[in-house]
C-alpha cells in the first residue's frame, strides 16, 4: 500500500541528518519527501484565501521547495533512536517550519518555540500567546495549522546517525549550545517523569481543547461488549481465576419450553402496559422469538406500527428488524423509502416521520439482503428529500449490510464516491469511513489513510477515518502503522489523535511483521509513560496499550510493566483508572492482586470502579464477595455501577438472586441499568422467576419494571451477543444524529 511516491505518507519531514551531499541517501529521501509535500500543498484549493494570502502561500511553498533542494536538514541529536523533531540542532540548522519562519522575518518566534520546547510538534502547543502568534504567522502566509503540522514531521530513526555538518555559510545560526539539547539562552531542557518540558515563555495560559466531549470512557462503553463477551467466555470454557475458581458454577439458559410457556406469554401481557414497559416488552419479544414464534411477533409489532404514538412506532420498526419475521424486509424497505405502501401500512397520510425512517434503516440492516441494500443506497444518494438524520442512519446500515461479501461489492463503490466528495453534509460524510471500517475491505485503506495522514479535509471525517482504520487488522503494513502514529502524535485535533491511538492498539491483532510489533510496543510504552507531550492523551494511550497487550501476549512485557507502574503511581486519577482497566483488557492475570488493592481505594471512585471492571474482565472469582459489597453498600454510584458490571462479566451464577433483588430495590436508574445488563449477560435460568415478579408487580415504579423486562429479554435471547453491539462497536459518538444517539442508549 502506498499513498505518496517515495515516502511513508510524507510523514518524515524533518530531523535526521544535516548533509547536503547529493549522494547521501538520507538527504535524498528527505528532499523527495518535502518536494512531494510541496506538490500536494500546491494542488490544494485556495478558494477561501484572498488574492494577497494566496500569493503569500505560493511564495511560502517556493521557499519550502528551495529549502528541500538545498538539502541541509537538522540532525536528531537529543533523541538519536527516536523519531523526534527539532526546531534547530546544535549547529543552528533549522527544520522546515523554522526555516520558513526565519526567511519571513519571524526568527524571534523560532527562538521562543525552541525555548518552550525545542523538540515539540506544533500540535503539542497549548500555551497562549505563543500559539496565537504561530496561528497569526500561518494565516499571514496562507497556511493552516493542519498544513503546518503536515509539513513538520518526526526525525529519522537512524541506527548510526552521521555527524552534523556546518550550515551553508560555515557558521551556525543562533541555536542550542553544543553541550547538549538546550534552549537558545543556554538553560537545559529538563525531563520529568518521562515527559520533556522546556521553560515557560511566561504569562501564558493554557488553551483549552475545543471540540466534542468524547472520552476514553465513552469509547469503552460503546466497545466493551466485544471484549467482555460474557456468554462466549463461559461457553467456550475460558477459565475463571482465583482461589474460588473451582466452585464457580456455569450459567444455564432458560429452556425452549420455559420461554414458550412462561416468558413469551408474560411479555405478551406486558405489551399492553404503558410507554416504557410496553416498548421494552415489544423489543424483548423480538429478541426472544424463535422460528415458531416469529409469525406471532410480527402481528404484535404491526399493532405498534399503526399506533398514533411515535415512540411506539420507532421501537416497532427496530423490533421488526431484530425479529427477522417473514416479510420484514419488504415492509421496512417501504418505510425507509417513504413509499405509498409504507405510508398506508403506517396509516400515514403524509410523509413518514424522518426518525421512524432512520430507525427503520437500522432495522433493515439487521434483517435485510440485496433489496435492503438497494433501498438504503437510494436514500443515501437522495440529497433533496432525505435529511441528515436519515442519510446518516442509511450509511450506518450500509456498513452493517456490507459484511455480506455479495452485498459489499454493490455498496463499496457508492461509499468510496461519498468519501471523495468535497461537498455535502459533514455529518453524513463522516459516517462513511465508519461504514467502510465495518466491512474492513483492504482496498479502502489508502483513501482512509490519506484523509488521516495528510491532515486534510473536514475534521469530523478525519476523526471517523482514524477510528475506522483500527478495524483493518488484515491490512496492516508499515504505511498504515506509520501513518496512524504520525496522526496520533501530530494531528492538531485532539480527537483525531486519540482515535488514531486507540486504532493502533487494535491493529496488533492481525498478521503483523515482528518489526512492526516492536514498533507498536515502543509506541504504547512511550504513550503510557508520558514520553509524548500531550498529557491529556495518556489515558487513551493506556487503553490502547491494554488492547495491544490483549492481542500480543508474547510481546506485551514492557507494555504491561508500564501499565502496572501507572496503577501504583499516585498520579492523575484518569490515567490510573484507564491503566487499571487496561490491565483487565490486556488479560494480565498476574496483576489481579494489585488490582484488588484498588477496590479499597475509597478516595478515588473512578480508580475503584474501573478496578472492579478489570477484575470482571479477568474472571477473578476471588473478587466476587467484595464486588457484591460494593454494589450493596449504597456508596458512590459510579463504583456501584462498575461493580455490578463486573459481576456480570464474571458470569457469577451465585450472585444472580442478589442482583435481581438489588434491581428491585435500588432507586438509582443508572445502577438499575448496570444490574439489568449484569443479569441479562449472565443469562441464567434462575433469574427468570424473580424478573417476572418485578415486571408484573404494579407497585413498582415503571422504570424498575421496564428494566426487569429488558433483563428478561436478554436472559432468554438465543444469541450470545445483543444485536445493538453490531451498531455500537467502532462507532464515533461525536457525530451521532438524534436517532443514532437514542439508539446508542439501547442494550
Amino acid at each position: 500500500m502506498s499513498l505518496l511516491p517515495s515516502s511513508i505518507l510524507a510523514a518524515v519531514l524533518l530531523g535526521g541528518v544535516s548533509s547536503g551531499a547529493p549522494g547521501d541517501d538520507h538527504v535524498e529521501r528527505k528532499r523527495a519527501e518535502i518536494l512531494s509535500t510541496v506538490a500536494e500543498l500546491r494542488s490544494r484549493s485556495t478558494d477561501g484565501l484572498s488574492a494577497e494570502r494566496a500569493a503569500e502561500r505560493a511564495k511560502t511553498l517556493d521557499r519550502l521547495e528551495e529549502y528541500a533542494r538545498r538539502g541541509v536538514f537538522p540532525r536528531n541529536e537529543a533523541f538519536p533512536t527516536r523519531r523526534m523533531p527539532s526546531f534547530f540542532d546544535t549547529a543552528g540548522t533549522r527544520c522546515a517550519i523554522a526555516n520558513l519562519m526565519d526567511e519571513t522575518g519571524a526568527d524571534e518566534l523560532v527562538l521562543r518555540l525552541a525555548a518552550l520546547d525545542n523538540h515539540a510538534f506544533l500540535s503539542e502547543l497549548t500555551e497562549e500567546p505563543i500559539l496565537d502568534d504561530v496561528e497569526e504567522w500561518l494565516v499571514a502566509h496562507g497556511l493552516t495549522l493542519e498544513e503546518a503540522c503536515y509539513i513538520q514531521g518526526p526525525g529519522f530513526n537512524d541506527d548510526d546517525p552521521p555527524a552534523p555538518p556546518e550550515t551553508p555559510t560555515g557558521q551556525p545560526r543562533p541555536g542550542p549550545s553544543t553541550g547538549g539539547p538546550a534552549t537558545p539562552q543556554g538553560g537545559p531542557l529538563t525531563t520529568t517523569g518521562g515527559a520533556r518540558r522546556g521553560p515557560s515563555t511566561g504569562g501564558g495560559r493554557k488553551r483549552r481543547a475545543s471540540g466534542p466531549t468524547t472520552t476514553w470512557e465513552s469509547w469503552w462503553n460503546l466497545n466493551r461488549d466485544a471484549f467482555a463477551d460474557v456468554r462466549a467466555r463461559f461457553h467456550d470454557g475460558r477459565a475463571v481465576t482465583g482461589p474460588q475458581a473451582s466452585e464457580h458454577a456455569r450459567a444455564r439458559r432458560p429452556s425452549d419450553a420455559l420461554i414458550r410457556d412462561v416468558v413469551l406469554p408474560a411479555l405478551d401481557r406486558l405489551s399492553s402496559a404503558d410507554d416504557a414497559i410496553a416498548t421494552t416488552a415489544l423489543m424483548a419479544r423480538a429478541r426472544v422469538a424463535h422460528e415458531a414464534d416469529v409469525a406471532g411477533i410480527r402481528l404484535a409489532i404491526e399493532e405498534y406500527l399503526r399506533d398514533p404514538h411515535a415512540q411506539y412506532r420507532e421501537f416497532a420498526v427496530l423490533a421488526l428488524g431484530v425479529s427477522g419475521a417473514p416479510g420484514a424486509e419488504g415492509t421496512l424497505v417501504d418505510v425507509v423509502t417513504d413509499r405509498s405502501s409504507g405510508r398506508r401500512f403506517l396509516r400515514e397520510r403524509n410523509r413518514i416521520p424522518e426518525k421512524i425512517r432512520a430507525l427503520a434503516a437500522i432495522g433493515l440492516a439487521l434483517c435485510g439482503g440485496p433489496d435492503a441494500a438497494d433501498a438504503l443506497l437510494e436514500v443515501a444518494r437522495d440529497e433533496k428529500a432525505s435529511r441528515v438524520d436519515l442519510r446518516s442512519a442509511s450509511v450506518v446500515a450500509l456498513g452493517l449490510l456490507g459484511r455480506d461479501p455479495e452485498i459489499r461489492a454493490r455498496v463499496l463503490p457508492e461509499l468510496h464516491r461519498l468519501l471523495t466528495r468535497e461537498d455535502g453534509p459533514t455529518q453524513v460524510l463522516a459516517h462513511v469511513p465508519l461504514a467502510l471500517g465495518r466491512m474492513a475491505d483492504p482496498a479502502s485503506v489508502p483513501s482512509l489513510l490519506g484523509r488521516v495522514a495528510r491532515f486534510q479535509g473536514r475534521v469530523e471525517i478525519r476523526r471517523s477515518a482514524a477510528l475506522a482504520l483500527g478495524r483493518f487488522v488484515d491490512a496492516v503494513d508499515a504505511d498504515l502503522i506509520e501513518g496512524l502514529i504520525a496522526s496520533a502524535r501530530r494531528d492538531p485535533d485532539p480527537l483525531v489523535r486519540r482515535f488514531a491511538v486507540v486504532s493502533l492498539g487494535q491493529l496488533a491483532g492481525g498478521e503483523v511483521p515482528q518489526e512492526l510489533v516492536a514498533r507498536l510496543s515502543q509506541f504504547h510504552v512511550d504513550g503510557v509513560t508520558g514520553f509524548y507531550k500531550q498529557q491529556d492523551d495518556r489515558p487513551w494511550h493506556a487503553l490502547a496499550a491494554g488492547l495491544f497487550a490483549r492481542s500480543r501476549p508474547g510481546a506485551r512485557g514492557d507494555v504491561i510493566d508500564a501499565l502496572r507502574a501507572e496503577v501504583r503511581r499516585g498520579g492523575s486519577s484518569d490515567l490510573r483508572a484507564a491503566s487499571v482497566l487496561a490491565l483487565g483488557i490486556g488479560d494480565d492475570r498476574m496483576a489481579a492482586v494489585l488490582i484488588r488493592q484498588r477496590l479499597n481505594d475509597s478516595g478515588n471512585p473512578k480508580v475503584t470502579g474501573y478496578a472492579a471492571e478489570a477484575l470482571g474482565l479477568l474472571g477473578d472469582a476471588a473478587a466476587e464477595p467484595r464486588l457484591l459489597e460494593l454494589v450493596r453498600d449504597g456508596g458512590d454510584p459510579f463504583v456501584r455501577h462498575r461493580a455490578a458490571t463486573a459481576l456480570g462479566q464474571l458470569a457469577s451464577v451465585e450472585s444472580v438472586s442478589e442482583l435481581v433483588r438489588l434491581l428491585r430495590d435500588t432507586g438509582n436508574d443508572g445502577i438499575r441499568g448496570a444490574l439489568t445488563r449484569a443479569v441479562g449477560e449472565i443469562g441464567d435460568v434462575t433469574a427468570v422467576e424473580g424478573l417476572l415478579a418485578i415486571a408484573e408487580d404494579e407497585r413498582q415504579v415503571d422504570m424498575t419494571r421496564a428494566r426487569a423486562v429488558a433483563a428478561l429479554g436478554l436472559t432468554a435471547q438465543e444469541s450470545d451477543a445483543s444485536w445493538i453491539r453490531l451498531v455500537k462497536q467502532g462507532y464515533n459518538d461525536s457525530i451521532a444524529t438524534d436517532s443514532l444517539r437514542d439508539l446508542l442508549g439501547v442494550f
